[in-house]
């Protein structure tokens, strides 16, 4: 994975304060001596944290440094929540020991005075353990900055604890916990204290939560105390003799860790909790406008880029931004977001999906939330009527529809906002096909929706005149004379990818040069290049992968090809014509409200149905026959390349410009800040059962997929002759999977 080492937490957050009589949830605990080279780094990390109900206790060990004393009450000054406790000079463990007697909270967290956290750490490790509280500590991955970089992703293991320490001192500790081992060795002055921390809470039966986040971050310096300790022989050996003799007393762990994978986590109850979060008092002199996203995730994709162009866009002196994604996901894109707001919380990887609505709905309380916007999210539409009858105070929620899909749980994110429409404010289309869609098969009222084009920024980002495309073709060794397709999405059946074999095929047979360039990855990436090479097609296709800039492929090619059977109004749409690149496309969603054909790009006839054809790897030659048409003419003269170029530009800049979007959703946003009554709850039950019942299609979706994959990994075992499958076992696997379908449908 790729990492930006670069982006220290303390670059991106902000200071959050708050009143005076914010009652404590938290406290940290930061051990202090002669330590003023990077105290200030730490201070603007716990000072911009997300859960602003805590307290900060530095414990002075003693130091001796004029310099280190006076920045010591530098940092007193800047914070009510900050408290020095001060003590003779007695070590690390003694330091630690010190802050969790005088914290007055049951969640504390140990951070030395040269490390930090991400501005959610706090608030994630409390949710987790509230939503676990039978688990003793919660803790994040790592981030290792310094001296050596590196990221650190170890899955709990008591057996490897035992021989290795993977873990780091910085977690959210219960207090119950500190005082059932009875805290840190302090005999143990020179390191390894951590370790032998955990050990213990292990031996006396605690378990702890894995959050999946890079949380924590931890600087590596050459003279640090454990370096120190290694050049110690004789106190090395008395520490780990007493780590040793630990460890060799532990058996297994009984209470098992919680760890957060690539997939939900459920409890098992399948019904929303209610937990009860103390709310703070925030400083109000800088009244916010607060916004509420529930996105899926933060991926490459269209909806995904005008989620980010709409944060983007928000000027933070008026407005804040608060993420939650709903998605096990990579998030590949989080950098991206969090250039613009550094409150982001990926569900999925430190709650379990019952506690989701607890979080929501308290995150709408806490923050005061104006607007919930959702935006292809299938739990923020399943929440949704649940947050609305459990919010004391009314909000505006309104969501944003890209396309229907009607191949997809019977019309896609169409359809679940046409469910809940009564719960929404408003909504907002892609196109005016769309809007035609929601009005006539939805029965979605006419005044609560809306088009809003998502446009591109093609004044700035999106203007050919500012990217240099050289290089590009030395690196896959195409010679500026060949003519180059392109074909930039997310390697999906949607997109139909494999309709490039025959459209390859058909140009080939005409002695056509070109070479078609796929920029993106997805679930068919590795059977559309094995489809390729199965057809000898290798020397007419690049594959480029994910790409962070897309632009320089724009450039050099000659057209964009958009073949998909789906789409809403396509993001590389937009690009494609900002960035003076003729568009072929099929006639789907609003594509033809974009492309004018013969004259931007050419419009083709999508001539198979959408619910019968998707995901079918075989095409009707008619079809085919049309985009070849097209790409012929324009592989054959350069000239109408240029006029098609030239005018689909013109149409963006004079009409679908990103500050127009922009600039509209801002207009409504301000119009939604005042506070209105709440709407009398009429106390049905029926949101919970909504909930109850997505939490369901969510375990039996899981489970159909894991017994696919098996279907599929056996079957091509069974094709490379390595297992022979008994036909019982084969026919029950499909038995099972026919049910389960039937039941998703």
């Amino acid at each position: 994975m790729t990492f930006n080492f670069d982006s220290l937490p303390f670059h991106r957050t902000k200071t959050k304060k708050l009143s005076d009589n914010a009652i404590p949830l938290v406290s940290v605990i930061t051990p202090y001596y002669n330590a003023h080279e990077f105290i200030n780094e730490t201070a603007k990390c716990i000072l911009s944290q997300t859960l602003k109900n805590f307290e900060w206790i530095i414990v002075d060990d003693g130091s001796n440094d004029s310099k280190s004393l006076s920045m010591l009450d530098e940092i007193a000054e800047l914070d009510n929540r900050i408290r020095i406790v001060r003590k003779e000079n007695g070590g690390l463990s003694s330091a630690r020991n010190k802050g969790f007697q005088e914290a007055v909270t049951d969640y504390i967290v140990p951070l030395d005075a040269d490390d930090l956290i991400e501005s959610t750490y706090l608030e994630q490790c409390y949710w987790a353990l509230l939503a676990y509280p039978e688990k003793g500590w919660a803790y994040t991955d790592t981030v290792g900055f310094g001296d050596h970089t590196y990221v650190w992703r170890k899955k709990f293991d008591i057996q490897t604890l035992k021989e290795d320490n993977f873990m780091v001192a910085t977690a959210m500790i219960k207090k119950e916990l500190w005082e059932a081992v009875e805290g840190y060795d302090e005999t143990l002055k020179h390191g390894y204290e951590d370790w032998h921390f955990w050990l213990k809470a292990i031996k006396a039966g605690f378990a702890p939560v894995h959050v999946k986040e890079y949380g924590f971050w931890y600087r590596r310096r050459p003279a640090s105390m454990l370096r120190t300790l290694l050049e110690e022989e004789s106190q090395k050996k008395i520490a780990v003799a007493k780590v040793k003799e630990l460890a060799n007393q532990l058996e297994k762990l009984e209470n098992a860790a919680i760890e957060f994978e690539e997939k939900i986590i459920f409890k098992g109850t399948l019904e929303p909790e209610c937990v009860n979060y103390v709310k703070s008092i925030e400083d109000k002199q800088n009244s916010k406008i607060v916004l509420l996203f529930l996105f899926p995730w933060l991926n490459m994709g269209g909806a995904d880029k005008f989620n980010l162009d709409l944060v983007k866009g928000l000027d933070p002196e008026r407005f804040r931004c608060i993420i939650c994604t709903t998605v096990p996901s990579s998030n590949v894109w989080h950098d991206r977001f969090a250039e613009y707001t550094d409150e982001i919380f990926h569900l999925p990887n430190f709650l379990p999906a019952e506690s989701w609505p607890s979080f929501i709905i308290n995150k709408i309380i806490e923050e005061n939330v104006n607007v919930v916007f959702i935006s292809n999210s299938e739990f923020g539409y399943n929440v949704l009527p649940w947050v609305k009858e459990n919010v004391p105070t009314n909000f505006t929620a309104i969501d944003y529809v890209h396309m229907e899909e009607k191949y997809w749980k019977n019309g896609g994110y169409a359809r679940f906002s046409a469910n809940v429409t009564s719960y929404l404010d408003k909504t907002y289309v892609t196109s005016n096909h769309l809007k035609d869609v929601m009005i006539r098969e939805y029965s979605i009222p006419e005044n609560k929706i809306e088009v809003a084009y998502i446009n591109v920024d093609a004044l700035g980002y999106f203007n050919p005149e500012l990217v240099d495309s050289s290089g590009l073709r030395e690196k896959v060794n195409i010679e500026s004379n060949v003519p180059v397709i392109l074909f930039p999405c997310r390697l999906h059946h949607q997109k139909r990818p494999y309709m490039l074999i025959n459209i390859a095929q058909e140009l080939k047979k005409r002695n056509l040069s070109f070479v078609i360039w796929i920029v993106g990855d997805g679930p068919e990436e590795t059977g559309l290049r094995t489809k390729v090479h199965e057809s000898g097609l290798d020397n007419y296709f690049i594959f480029w992968g994910s790409v962070r800039d897309t632009r320089p492929f724009y450039v050099e090619a000659i057209c964009t090809l958009i073949c998909s059977i789906k789409e809403g109004l396509s993001l590389t749409t937009y690009e494609s014509m900002a960035m003076k690149t003729a568009v072929i496309t099929s006639d789907v969603g609003g594509q033809k409200e974009l492309v004018i054909h013969e004259e931007t790009g050419y419009v083709v006839p999508l001539l198979v149905d959408e619910k019968v054809d998707f995901g079918s790897k075989e095409f009707l030659k008619e079809e085919v026959d049309l985009y070849v048409d097209a790409l012929v003419k324009l592989l054959n003269s350069s000239t109408l390349k240029e006029n098609m170029g030239q005018k689909a530009r013109e149409r963006i800049v004079s009409s679908f410009l990103l500050e127009h979007m922009v600039g509209n959703f801002i207009a409504d946003f301000e119009n939604y800040m005042g506070t209105r009554p709440k709407d009398k709850s009429n106390g049905t039950e029926l949101p919970k059962l909504i909930l109850s019942l997505y939490y369901q299609l969510l375990q039996t979706e899981r489970k159909s997929d894991e017994i696919w994959a098996a279907r599929c990994y056996y079957e091509e075992l069974a094709k490379r002759s390595l297992v022979t499958i008994p036909q019982v076992n084969k026919t029950m696997v499909m038995k099972i999977w026919s049910k389960i379908k039937s039941k998703i449908r």
